[in-house]
């Protein structure tokens, strides 16, 4: 197992982590059939738990867990697909410590898996739950609005100073004629030396994830979407998202002019 964990940190509110988280996860399977794990971080009903086809109100959680009501093992889910296990969110991580329970379960989960993508509701609670980590790396997911990018320079501080031995960033929902006017940085460049992160990856703005819930799209026909060649070739989400994985595996591709 290659145990490599990585905590999705959105920047601002609807950047798209959740999708991402899962995503990532389905691309890398879908190169390597790997051994992932998504842990929903977030509070309540997700939107993993509706692509994993989850019933909030009949799985365990590691709130359970943490209070004897079951075994690790009743709280790790089986999806639709070999190899890709999601551990639901708990109603009870509004608690600080938590996140520092679940920093361990993710620590000891990792030896099993080769890839552990964990949705995170902030940065503070990714750094809670990284304490009990060894050598966690972050990936920050911003949308190309000044408004959205602004805390990102502080957030990579915090990050590094928690013990993130890594952290870069993915851009979503890019639209180039909408994010070079502004005031904020006028190239991709600018965005990385302003962000003092390096950039992981480009997502353009693509109707193919906002229309999932309205399409009943869920995490089997993502991945045949992922394996279509027709998607592949074209500069889609599901297109760039390939290109981000390929990119975490250590191989490096060119980023595609959009």
């Amino acid at each position: 197992m290659t145990n490599n964990k990585y905590f999705l940190v959105p920047a601002c509110g609807g950047s798209g982590n959740s999708f991402i988280t899962c995503a990532l996860s389905l691309s890398l399977f879908s190169r390597g059939e790997y051994k992932c794990l998504i842990v929903d971080a977030s509070h309540g009903f997700s939107f993993i738990d509706y692509l994993c086809c989850l019933d909030q109100d009949a799985v365990m959680a590691y709130d359970d867990f943490l209070e004897g009501n079951c075994e690790l093992d009743d709280i790790i889910y089986k999806t639709s697909i070999d190899n890709i296990d999601v551990l639901p969110s708990s109603t009870e991580l509004t608690k600080p410590r938590r996140f520092k329970q679940l920093g361990k379960i993710i620590e000891f989960l990792s030896e099993y898996y080769d890839y552990v993508f964990i949705d995170t509701p902030s940065a503070p609670a990714a750094c809670a739950m990284a304490k009990s980590t060894k050598n966690p790396k972050a990936i920050i997911t911003t949308l190309p609005f000044p408004h959205a990018m602004t805390n990102c320079p502080q957030i990579v501080d915090l990050l590094y100073d928690n013990g993130f031995s890594d952290v870069r960033y993915i851009l979503n929902c890019f639209k180039k004629n909408l994010f070079f006017n502004n005031d904020l940085v006028q190239n991709i460049d600018e965005l990385t030396d302003y962000l003092k992160a390096q950039l992981l990856g480009v997502i353009p703005f693509d109707d193919y994830i906002s229309d999932i819930p309205l399409k009943r799209l869920y995490l089997k026909d993502i991945l045949d979407d992922i394996n279509s060649e027709n998607i592949k070739s074209k500069k889609s989400a599901i297109a760039e998202i390939n290109r981000i994985a390929c990119r975490l595996e250590g191989y490096e591709n060119i980023f595609v002019k959009l």
